[in-house]
């Protein structure tokens, strides 16, 4: 169920949905580090970066939050 997976798993599974790689978010997220920190659980998306990538994906800014 959605609602038990864990944002990063979230993320993941968009990624693999759209066929991306961690440089294809690099845009949204800034830079190539912080797409490789936020993927690894080292960082936390910030508001602004949760709206980016709700905006990318096409869904609710929840997910990410």
């Amino acid at each position: 169920m959605l609602s038990d997976a864990t944002a990063a798993a979230v993320r993941a599974y968009l990624m693999q949905e759209d066929g991306l790689k961690q440089s294809d978010l690099a845009a949204e997220l800034d830079r190539q580090s912080i797409v490789f920190a936020i993927l690894t659980g080292k960082r936390e998306l910030n508001a602004r970066q949760a709206k980016a990538l709700s905006m990318r994906f096409k869904v609710s800014l929840a997910v990410f939050l």
